[in-house]
């Protein structure tokens, strides 16, 4: 019994030395390189991958809201409504995006929706290419007005806002005061201009 043991225990022992043996022989290893560069791109205002269609930003507050003699508030339907900049130069010195509406509400025939007032409600959108420190800073809440023209909306300083950054205004909304005369089977539309500069605004 004893012999057995200590036989298979030699066997065990061998073989183990034979494979340190074999693979400290045979293993050999070596580095190869990988590299990749970028040229510098441009800065926009970019919905629709590297272009500048603002489209996506359109915002609807409703075709079919009844008539009320009460001030209304009236919720943005569009449910993808968005607004992004896309910042490829490779250097992110900063950026200024604002926005102005360009008159009132009106119709073809110039009846005009007085006093309504759009609010901006903004979110930034986890699909933005940057976060934490390195993300632009949002105005969460713009309420715009013709009268005001250009207003503040999303600022980038230095070192902020490289890559896409993009702002939901899904929850924007649009109010009408009582004394603002209301037009029934009319399309009141208006326009929003957004601006944005290679430089953020505190510079």
């Amino acid at each position: 019994m004893k012999k057995t043991l200590l036989g298979f225990m030699l066997s065990v022992s061998l073989i183990a030395g034979m494979a340190v043996t074999a693979s400290a022989d045979d293993t050999t290893s070596n580095k190869s390189n990988g590299q990749v560069g970028f040229e510098k791109g441009s800065i926009t205002i970019d919905n629709q991958n590297n272009g500048t269609d603002t489209d996506a930003a359109n915002l609807d507050f409703g075709l079919k809201n009844k008539i009320d003699s009460t001030t209304d508030s009236y919720p943005n339907v569009n449910t993808d409504a968005k607004i992004s900049v896309s910042d490829l130069r490779g250097d992110p010195t900063g950026w200024n995006l604002s926005v102005a509406q360009d008159s009132y509400f009106e119709t073809t025939d110039k009846d005009t929706l007085n006093g309504s007032k759009i609010t901006l409600v903004s979110s930034y959108s986890t699909g933005s290419s940057n976060s934490g420190e390195e993300a632009p800073t949002l105005v969460k809440k713009v309420e715009l007005n013709p009268e005001d023209g250009s207003t503040p909306f999303m600022t980038a300083a230095s070192g902020q806002g490289n890559g896409n950054s993009i702002a939901d205004i899904s929850q924007s909304t649009l109010s009408v005061p009582a004394n603002s005369a209301r037009l029934a089977n009319k399309t009141y539309s208006t326009t929003l201009t957004w601006e944005l500069t290679s430089q953020p605004g505190n510079q």
